[in-house]
Formats: structure tokens, C-alpha cells, sequence
């Protein structure tokens, strides 16, 4: 395990205080383990549609998309759901029509491409 000082981040060109730049290093680091990622958010499968888009900025051709129904209807979808398409900012599911709205939630997990270019099934 490294110790505390072979771990150096340098703080941003124009942060005032190295000290107050680590705390805040130190605060965010542990929200994520305390899974406080702010990473779900709600949307709403509106009635007899077969299509939903999300428009999120994390979200890439690469993005895990991850769902948790929110209400009965939404419950009874998820057999039916899937990502049809992944892009920059957007996601197209398909899914069956509901007779009424849908509540949903959804987590994004690794929202851009590796640098490099895009991993194959190979």
C-alpha cells in the first residue's frame, strides 16, 4: 500500500491553497466509497411508446446502463428493456408499450471510450 507520501496530486494551476486542494481531494474520494457518486437519476417511460431516449452528457458508445424500476409498470418492463443505441449525451431503449407511464432510475457507469480507440469482441 502506498503511504501518504508517495501519493501526490498536484493541485490545479489556479487553486490558492495545496492544503485545502487535498482535503477537498480527500472529502470526494470518500463520498465515492460511501457510494455518494451522484451517478443515478430518475426518468419516465411515458405510455404506449416502445422507445425512450435519455439525454445525459456521462453517457458514451461505451456506457454501462444500468435500470431500477421505480413502480409496478416499470417493474413489468424490465424483460422488455433494452439500450438500443449508445452515443455521446444519449441513449435510445427499446422496450415494450406500456399501457401507462413508467417510472424508472438509472445508473451510468464508464460514460466515454478509452483513449485509444474502442474495444473489439475479439
Amino acid at each position: 500500500m502506498a503511504s501518504q507520501k508517495d501519493v501526490v496530486i498536484p493541485p490545479p494551476f489556479d487553486h490558492p491553497n495545496e492544503k485545502e486542494w487535498r482535503f477537498q481531494i480527500t472529502l470526494l474520494v470518500q463520498s465515492l466509497l460511501d457510494g455518494k457518486s451522484n451517478s443515478c437519476l430518475g426518468f419516465t417511460i411515458a405510455g404506449s411508446t416502445s422507445t425512450t431516449t435519455i439525454i445525459d452528457s456521462r453517457i458514451g458508445e461505451l456506457s454501462c446502463i444500468f435500470f431500477t424500476p421505480l413502480s409496478e409498470v416499470g417493474a413489468s418492463l424490465l424483460t422488455s428493456l433494452w439500450t438500443s443505441t449508445r452515443t455521446r449525451g444519449s441513449a435510445i431503449l427499446t422496450h415494450d408499450a406500456p399501457n401507462e407511464d413508467a417510472e424508472m432510475a438509472y445508473l451510468v457507469i464508464n460514460g466515454s471510450a478509452p483513449q485509444g480507440g474502442a474495444a473489439s469482441g475479439d
